[in-house]
């Protein structure tokens, strides 16, 4: 819990009884797609926020949690130009983080 809230800008959504949901850091809900992710070895989310071109994401963040465990990622750019992930890399990454095991 402590990592995840000192980290609450890359990890903006908390855990509620309805599931995972995005927190107000997470910014303006029309401005991102958030995603609950639940397996049988972690909880968590993953969000893509929208680039001037709305079928694309210029930042997708994610967070899973196993227990104690926590794993946090971002795909984003360093420089000025953003990222141009479309719609089909955003599920490719959603796949990739949901096959994601804590051992």
């Amino acid at each position: 819990q402590l990592v995840r809230e000192s980290n609450d800008l890359k990890c903006p959504a908390t855990l509620t009884d309805h599931g995972w949901e995005p927190t107000l850091l997470a910014g303006d809900p029309q401005s991102f797609t958030f995603e609950s992710l639940q397996s049988a070895s972690s909880s968590g989310f993953v969000i893509g926020y929208h680039g001037k071109n709305p079928r694309q994401f210029s930042r997708i963040t994610f967070c899973l949690m196993h227990n104690e465990q926590v794993l946090i990622g971002s795909a984003e750019s360093g420089s000025s130009t953003s990222l141009a992930i479309s719609a089909e890399g955003f599920e490719q990454i959603k796949t990739a983080v949901r096959s994601m095991a804590f051992e």
